[in-house]
């Protein structure tokens, strides 16, 4: 009698799904990794946009009643204003937030959007330095039960600086990324 293999639950809805897709295309790779969708941190900024909206209400009916000095509330408004701002868009990007490295023979570009806003980052060939495999990303700190978990990371060093991307991805995931992006970005003198 063969075993079969057991089934996810629920359909399917709680699998693991994978940190980065790879599509092969006509001059270019794409790879588009999945940006972490944490409940906690999204209902976390929720909240704070919640109080955050209460709390200019009130500055507004405070600064409407003529209860203090104006220029405060002005600037009391403005910094909170910029505050809520923030906490949108880092609410949208975990929403709805796309991350995309595309490499062509000229270059690696990092493609970023939320919704349909786009923030494209271009590095030539040449400018594009060694990748990694990062097993523990000191610069990110998770921490459950009063544990540091370390955060995993592909490197990739660009113009002098290193970029870390596709944080908790699998080593096997980050290797098939970086030899793919290799496989793409081929250094001018080595041309044929």
């Amino acid at each position: 009698m063969q075993m079969s293999e057991p089934k996810p639950l629920f359909g399917g809805l709680f699998a693991p799904r994978p940190m980065a897709r790879i599509e092969y295309g006509q001059g270019e790779t794409t790879i588009h990794l999945r940006v972490p969708r944490n409940f906690l941190v999204i209902f976390t900024h929720a909240l704070i946009l919640v109080v955050g909206g209460a709390g200019s209400l009130f500055v507004a009916l405070m600064m409407s009643a003529g209860a203090g000095d104006p220029a405060f509330y002005r600037v009391w408004l403005t910094l909170w204003t910029a505050a809520l701002v923030f906490v949108v868009v880092r609410l949208l990007w975990f929403l709805f937030g796309r991350e995309r490295l595309i490499a062509r023979n000229s270059g690696l570009m990092l493609a970023r959007s939320i919704l349909f806003v786009p923030w494209n980052k271009t590095y030539a060939t040449n400018d594009v330095g060694p990748m990694r495999f990062i097993a523990d990303d000191p610069t990110r700190s998770v921490r459950i039960n009063n544990r540091r978990i370390p955060q995993s990371a592909i490197g990739i060093t660009a113009n002098g600086h290193e970029l870390k991307l596709a944080h908790g991805i699998s080593e096997a995931e980050a290797k098939s990324v970086i030899e793919a992006l290799k496989q793409r970005l081929v250094p001018q003198g080595r041309r044929r």
